[in-house]
């Protein structure tokens, strides 16, 4: 296969105040896109107080979220691969955006429901597209640290809504909940008008003159203007066809069944829980202010893993992540979406840790040659391993 002149132009970027302001322009829209999922919680607590809804209401209304996510992803990928990138993730924030505004003005909760499954169209889109979109503009050095950054934009939302219900249900009213989220994708759209497309996406469509100019235009921002020309070479891109299935044979096997389970789990808990949360405590006498805020503190812990995972340093010319997470869940799926060896280091497992205080793994290398010491974001020393080499050889003593 003859690799693409435009890929291998971006991934050769260094780090610069562009990726910066993609990583933010997604990030935003991700943040909104979360927000409007996880305010449902205390939308629902709310109605049941105010006699608009019941249980088994609640529970339509969050099975009309979660249709309309998992119609609305599938269709992604379809707009996407046809009408590009920046159509997709421009149409999916305005499905998303004009619903939540109609949403405000429901007389009741059927007309919120079926608001809601549009508004899951759009929820579920900006998720695939989200991370699809950022992934073609980062190089490879910084991709995975900045997948994890825009994880934090999402989980954030997720306190930010709990909280934001907390202050705003109980005085102003949960239409305001929803308000929030419309203006909010409206802004949001607004700014991403500026965008560029995807040169991946444009090169892979025969579109070479456009992929040319947008990454000429990239290069000029990370290099300044008397960055060298570069002649265009419009090489033919051998794209195998791989069939769905293909994700479930030989080593992806293992690797996809992974990356199902732990977001089965994780959703369950996330999506499940924290949404019904409200509605038990006020079913246990609570009022909407106090179960409002219990549910605000139960989320604060949500933002640690992807932070977490923004720690993981990625040093030059060595594979695998050293991971400064406690969170053996979260480094399996990293590996699994990578497809990577881990480096030996000092990590959550308890083993490598030595018989000190935490100050001193900060402060105190390890054991290991010089040539081998890193230190993490998170300020950790970390021993990276040779590719190929044992743990035993490679690990401090």
């Amino acid at each position: 296969m003859t690799r693409s002149s435009i890929g291998h132009r971006l991934d050769s970027l260094p780090r610069s105040r562009f990726h910066t302001r993609m990583l933010f322009l997604v990030g935003a829209g991700m943040f909104f896109d979360g927000f409007d999922i996880y305010l449902a919680a205390g939308v629902l607590g709310a109605l049941v107080r105010e006699g608009l809804s019941d249980v088994d209401r609640n529970a339509w209304f969050i099975s009309a979220t979660f249709a309309g996510m998992t119609v609305g992803a599938w269709l992604a990928g379809i707009l996407g691969d046809r009408y590009g990138r920046r159509f997709t993730y421009q149409f999916n924030l305005a499905i998303f955006g004009i619903a939540s505004m109609a949403a405000a003005f429901a007389p009741d909760i059927l007309w919120l429901t079926g608001f809601r499954f549009v508004m899951g169209l759009g929820l579920g889109a900006e998720i695939v597209v989200g991370y699809g979109t950022l992934s073609e503009f980062m190089p490879p050095a910084i991709r995975g640290r900045f997948a994890a950054l825009l994880a934090v934009f999402t989980n954030s939302a997720l306190f930010a809504a709990t909280f934001g219900g907390f202050l705003i249900i109980p005085y102003l009213g949960w239409r305001w909940m929803f308000a929030i989220a419309g203006i909010g994708a409206g802004i949001v759209w607004l700014l991403r008008k500026n965008m560029p497309e995807s040169p991946r996406w444009l090169e892979s469509k025969g579109r070479h003159a456009e992929a040319e100019a947008i990454t000429r235009r990239i290069e000029e921002q990370v290099y300044g203007s008397q960055v060298a020309p570069v002649p265009a070479v419009h090489t033919p891109i051998a794209a195998p066809s791989v069939p769905l299935s293909a994700l479930f044979q030989g080593q992806l096997l293992s690797r996809t069944v992974t990356g199902i389970v732990i977001n089965i789990v994780n959703n369950l808990i996330t999506h499940g829980f924290i949404t019904w949360m409200p509605t038990f405590f006020l079913a246990q006498g609570m009022t909407v202010t106090k179960s409002l805020g219990f549910t605000a503190v139960m989320t604060l812990g949500h933002r640690s893993a992807p932070s977490s995972a923004a720690c993981w340093p990625r040093a030059s010319g060595a594979k695998g992540e050293s991971s400064c997470s406690p969170s053996w869940p979260s480094r399996s799926a990293w590996l699994t979406r990578r497809q990577i060896t881990p480096r030996w280091s000092w990590g959550s497992d308890s083993a490598s840790w030595p018989a000190s205080s935490s100050s001193a793994r900060s402060a105190s290398p390890p054991t290991c040659p010089s040539s081998f010491r890193r230190r993490s974001a998170c300020g950790a020393w970390v021993c990276a391993a040779q590719p190929g080499a044992s743990p035993t050889s490679a690990s401090h003593s």
